[in-house]
């Protein structure tokens, strides 16, 4: 169980507050080991008194009962009085029942009809909807009545009632309405203490027990004995409570139990019967003066503790208390105990509308129970400085929260997270809850006042909202003063506009007098390039030498501020200063640059530096475009045999733009061999390149591959003359020298005395090299003549395929049909030319000269009687029908032979040898 250590008062207006008075309730609650004290739980009702028309209603009469509907509640005074009431205490109406105290109120399911009655002995029903009354008087004091739920729809109007009589009597409406008839249920166990009716079953309570009586089965199915031991029956009021049709709550003296209706079918008769069980039953600590239930699981209960001296008062608590008997939470009740003397003058009612409500009746007072909100949650977490989660409810709540807002529990988390001088988590919590630029001037201020503005500066915002420029510029002089890095980085991330940039530039400026503090350098660029004073925040760049001076004239265009300042381009960065000025030719000017490196090179650099960068530079010009630098060649030239001689040899073969002999004096001096050979060559003496070869680079090799590339005989027999002089170069010459030089030549010229190791294996070699290349010759022509042969028969079995005729073939010069089937004249014949192309006879003949036209006797083709075939097999049509009458050449007439010719394919050749061209064979 927990107990609250808080006590609950209740304010008139129907506000609530917890009073913190540790002391009054105990943590340690009976039966828990050790002492351990739990986590205190949040409340989960809170509580008002009720006001407005029924306080001036208790204020002079004494209230007596309490019953609830759905819509409204009844209230019953000493007077005699009912008075109906809204739920906010409003008066509704109200009528004089009775002339003696009221002993209690039951209202019909439909809210029609109020049924009251008192110790004078009468009944009354009253309908609030019309002025019908129905009045029934009874001989002894009635204390408890229940109208018929269905009341108003039954034409029976039946109601029960019982008292000192000791008689549990339903009352029914008579035939025709002239009479009612009383039937008594249940007499003989002493007096009625309170009767309860849901649905067909009736509850009461008398000196024996409770019981419970069905109306449909007209029979009792229950009987629910007291307790053993229990106090006398008449000292503490009996509280019945239908939780539902099946469920009843009962709760007297210090006893609790919970009984459920239950079905059974009868084995012998296979009638359904009801019984009840009692699915719990425990007892409490105190004594309970109403019941009710909270939900499925708990229920609540009014406690009323008496007093143990005159000098204590009676102690009222509302308990919440699980099924099983366990007590979850006990909440104090302060009300006005005038005329309560004993847990008789206490009623809990309760209604189940929307939602839950709990009224504690005393007879001056009413006090109002029901659930907490979110609201109340987040003000409980609050009062119990539980900030963090406080914040988190309302977070996920904040829709539903009225009372207090997400903002307000955020600020007051802030204010305390500044007094534990937790600022960095502070910091954080303002960018989720401030909204205003009001709210964040006043924490910004705050955190000002405590010199921690560096936790939340990151999170000052700059876009929305947008605070006054008065506190941009407070906030960047405290972080100016405080963190410079972070000062720096807040200026790069704030927009110039939210602040005066000349009075920030005036304080950075101020101490910068008396140190020079690389991070307020930064700061002041920063500030220059925001106010767009470019040229100053590149000269502070350049005089820091840091690499954002490059970035600063690219994005600016200020190539005109660096024209005097190239060295201190190359201080900052060489590799992005001759990025930057081979990009931009156009607007540094080589010649300026130039001039520049070799007048204020050697002051602000060192002088071998100036130099590197210099040939640097203009490297990457000559890499870029040779042109570019062609009046700093012979420069280059210089710079190349100093720093980077294995570029040397691409220079000189990409420009000419040097003097030849100072070129080679250079490379002489500078040992660079190879590069001298080859300005030899290019001066036109290979051979003083050979020596150089020979008798500085030594290397033979290269010497002969020199020598085939020049393919010179005086230079081979230089070459020889030199290697016969060094006996260690005349293997390597028999090795190499291949066919270039008569091996038989240098063989005769090798000293008989002069010693050469591996000669023998060398001459094997220089033979067998010479015998396989002899060998590749002839192999080359045997393939060469193959390949002559087989063409050649390929080109014969070529000439000699079929050509097919057929209907769609026409002549190549009147491009009528060579196959028509109205002209089937012998004399009409044809030629086919290799080409592919045919001609009628007659057309044929047109082109030829009259030396050989065929008209002529001696020369006509179709006369011969010697004819070549042009196939092997006739030509056929393409139908299959074979061609008989084809003229075609005959061979013993070589003359007419070479005349006759595609004229196509001739006039195109005839063109084209103008040209120059060459065609295929247009002969037949």
């Amino acid at each position: 169980m927990n107990k609250n250590s808080n006590g609950i008062g209740i304010e008139d207006e129907g506000e609530y507050e917890y009073e913190d008075e540790e002391g009054e309730i105990e943590a340690e609650v009976e039966g828990e080991e050790g002492g351990e004290e739990e986590e205190e739980e949040a409340p989960k009702l809170k509580y008002h008194r009720l006001t407005s028309s029924v306080n001036d209603i208790i204020v002079r009469e004494t209230a007596t009962c309490l019953t609830s509907h759905d819509k409204f509640m009844a209230l019953g005074t000493s007077s005699g009085k009912v008075y109906i009431l809204d739920f906010a205490g409003d008066l509704i109406q109200s009528y004089e029942a009775h002339n003696h105290p009221i002993m209690d109120i039951s209202i019909e399911i439909s809210g029609e009809f109020v049924a009251s009655c008192c110790n004078e002995g009468k009944v009354i029903i009253k309908s609030l909807y019309s002025k019908e009354i129905i009045e029934h008087s009874y001989k002894r004091p009635v204390l408890s009545v229940a109208i018929d739920p269905e009341f108003s729809r039954r034409d029976t109007r039946q109601f029960v009632c019982g008292g000192k009589a000791g008689q549990l009597v339903l009352n029914t409406k008579g035939f025709f309405g002239f009479s009612s008839k009383n039937q008594i249920l249940h007499s003989g166990e002493g007096t009625i203490f309170a009767i309860k009716w849901r649905g067909s079953l009736i509850a009461w309570a008398n000196e024996a027990g409770v019981k419970i009586y069905d109306c449909y089965l007209n029979q009792r199915i229950t009987f629910i004995e007291r307790l053993p031991g229990s106090p006398r029956p008449d000292l503490h009021r009996c509280s019945l409570f239908w939780q539902n049709d099946t469920t009843l709550l009962i709760g007297w003296a210090n006893t609790v139990q919970i009984c459920k209706v239950s079905e059974k079918l009868t084995a012998i008769t296979g009638i359904t019967q009801r019984y009840v069980e009692v699915s719990s039953r425990f007892t409490t600590s105190s004594i309970i003066a109403g019941i009710a239930p909270f939900n499925d699981s708990e229920i609540v209960s009014v406690a009323f503790t008496p007093a143990e001296s005159a000098e204590t008062k009676d102690a009222l608590e509302l308990k919440m208390i699980s099924c099983a008997g366990d007590e979850l939470s006990i909440d104090t009740l302060e009300v006005n105990s005038r005329d309560a003397q004993t847990s008789n003058s206490y009623i809990l009612e309760c209604v189940n509308s929307l939602e839950p409500l709990y009224f504690i009746l005393a007879p001056h007072d009413i006090i109002v129970a029901k659930l907490c909100d979110k609201d109340d949650y987040v003000n409980w977490l609050v009062s119990k400085l539980k900030f963090k989660e406080a914040l988190e409810q309302a977070t996920i709540y904040e829709q539903q929260l009225y009372t207090i807002s997400k903002i307000d529990v955020g600020q007051k988390y802030l204010d305390d997270l500044l007094k534990s001088k937790n600022t960095k988590e502070a910091a954080k919590l303002c960018s989720q809850i401030l909204r205003t630029s009001k709210q964040w001037e006043e924490w910004i201020y705050k955190f000002i006042t405590v010199r921690k503005l560096m936790d939340l500066a990151p999170f000052i915002p700059y876009k929305e909202p947008i605070l006054s420029p008065m506190v941009y510029e407070a906030a960047l002089k405290c972080l100016l003063d405080m963190d410079t890095p972070l000062f720096v980085e807040i200026v790069k991330k704030w927009p110039s506009n939210l602040y005066n940039i000349q009075a920030v530039i005036v304080a950075i400026l101020d101490l910068l007098k008396n140190s020079q503090d690389q991070i307020l350098m930064d700061a002041l660029v920063e500030l220059y390039s925001l106010d767009k004073q470019y040229n100053k925040a590149l000269f502070i760049n350049l005089k820091m030498k840091t690499v954002k001076s490059f970035e600063l004239i690219r994005q600016h265009n200020l190539f005109n501020e660096i024209q005097d300042q190239i060295a201190l381009l190359f201080a900052a960065n060489p590799e992005e200063a001759i990025n930057l000025l081979v990009n931009n030719i156009d607007t540094v000017g080589i010649h300026q640059v130039v001039k520049q490196m070799e007048q204020n090179g050697p002051k602000q650099l060192a002088d071998k530096k100036s130099e590197i960068y210099l040939h640097q530079y203009l490297d990457a010009l000559f890499s870029k475009d040779p042109k570019l630098t062609r009046d700093f060649h012979q420069k280059q030239l210089e710079f190349y045999c100093k720093y980077e001689p294995e570029k040397l040899s691409f220079f000189l073969n990409k420009s000419d733009d040097y003097d030849l002999a100072k070129a080679i004096a250079l490379c002489e001096k500078h040992e660079r061999y190879n590069e001298s050979v080859f300005l030899y060559v290019k001066t036109g003496k290979p051979e003083r390149a050979l020596e150089i070869l020979i008798d500085n680079v030594k290397d033979l090799k290269q010497a002969i591959e020199f020598a085939q590339i020049q393919n010179d005989e005086a230079l081979w027999a230089k070459l020889v003359d030199q290697c016969i002089k060094i006996p260690d170069f005349i293997g390597g010459l028999l090795d190499s020298i291949g066919s270039n030089v008569d091996p038989i030549k240098i063989i005769k010229r090798i000293d008989k005395k002069q010693v050469i190791t591996g000669l023998r294996d060398k001459l094997v070699k220089l033979l067998s090299d010479y015998n396989l290349q002899m060998q590749l010759r002839q192999g080359c022509n045997k393939i060469l003549q193959s390949d002559r042969v087989d063409l050649l028969a390929r080109t014969v079995q070529y000439r000699k395929q079929a050509i097919k005729i057929d209907s769609t073939h026409r002549c190549a010069s009147c491009a009528s049909l060579v196959l028509s089937p109205a002209n089937k004249s012998d004399s009409d014949s044809f030629y086919i030319f290799f080409c592919s192309h045919i001609y009628h006879q007659r057309c044929l003949q047109s082109t030829l000269t009259p030396a050989n036209n065929p008209s002529n006797p001696s020369n006509n083709i179709s006369n011969s009687q010697d004819i070549m075939k042009a196939t092997p097999n006739n030509l056929i049509e393409s139908n299959g029908t074979p061609i008989s009458n084809t003229n075609l050449i005959p061979q013993n007439n070589q003359t007419n032979r070479r005349e006759l010719h595609c004229q196509l394919c001739h006039n195109v050749k005839q063109r084209g040898a103008k040209r120059g061209g060459r065609f295929g064979n247009d002969r037949l």
